[in-house]
């Protein structure tokens, strides 16, 4: 993924998780075991991502698109 893109979607799900009304966060335990999901936090998560799936998918397009002609260019220098 692009670097912007990675930000994006990192910044969104952090966002989310900061969001007392969706995501329970508890400073007991180290592992954050207590920590959780309210009523809607995961809904709200997979609207997230069903936001930026199409994104993420046109981003893999592009890459798998850009190495293919790097590959032909390197085949017709040969």
């Amino acid at each position: 993924m692009n670097n912007l893109l990675e930000k994006q979607l990192y910044q969104g799900i952090v966002a989310i998780l900061k969001d007392d009304k969706v995501y329970y966060q508890s400073s007991i335990g180290k592992k954050g075991e207590y920590n959780h999901f309210k009523e809607g936090g995961q809904e709200a998560l997979l609207t997230y991502i069903d936001y930026m799936a199409p994104l993420i998918m046109k981003n893999e397009r592009d890459k798998i698109d850009k190495r293919a002609k790097e590959m032909m260019w390197e085949e017709l220098k040969k």
